[in-house]
């Protein structure tokens, strides 16, 4: 798998925004790390504006567009900005190898990465992963409510939590997904379909 599989997403103005530099007719959709993306929510996420707060941001986040940019836009090219941002940051990145044509290895214990980690030992495009041992989960227990899950994250993959921090949204909810199914599954979950 090449190192870099997410492509910034495009999104096509009907009216373009009129900047100091002139004018623009496009506007990219960059990714994000967990971290930003679990911060925006936790300081922006409302049902009581249906999030208009944090899609807001998360244009922002996203593309580098101020709130003067944004104020400039169309209603229709600022919801095309907002379906993007959920999409990029919404999805796990099974959905994103597939939409983008990129055909992948997965298996429960490998996790092919959509935005490649920089971590101590290196850049790395796929997480090995672990099964959690019975102690390593009452461990997990021990731990303060918020970080039980960050906890066996790093346990599974062997990652510090800085470093998962700085996995994309999609990778983290791939991520998420494999070690809630090693938790919560019995091993027939994992073993190959039998005819």
């Amino acid at each position: 798998m090449n190192n870099l599989v997410w492509k910034n997403q495009p999104v096509t103005l009907i009216k373009p925004l009129q900047r100091d530099g002139g004018s623009t007719a496009q506007v990219l959709v960059q990714m994000i790390t967990h971290e930003k993306h679990a911060a925006l929510v936790e300081q922006y996420g409302s049902e009581d504006d249906n999030n208009r707060a944090l899609y807001r941001e998360l244009v922002k986040a996203g593309t580098g567009l101020t709130d003067a940019d944004i104020n400039a836009l169309v209603m229709l090219d600022y919801n095309s900005l907002i379906q993007t941002v959920d999409e990029a940051y919404g999805k796990d990145s099974a959905h994103w190898f597939k939409k983008l044509g990129v055909e992948f290895d997965e298996t429960y214990d490998r996790l092919p990465l959509l935005v490649p980690l920089l971590t101590t030992e290196g850049e790395r495009d796929v997480i090995e992963l672990q099964f959690p041992s019975v102690a390593a989960v009452e461990l997990m227990h021990k731990q303060q409510n918020d970080d039980q899950f960050l906890f066996i994250l790093s346990s599974c993959t062997g990652l510090g939590v800085e470093e998962l921090k700085q996995l994309s949204p999609p990778d983290w909810k791939s991520l998420s997904n494999r070690v809630a199914d090693f938790l919560s599954q019995t091993g027939s979950f994992f073993l190959p379909a039998t005819k």
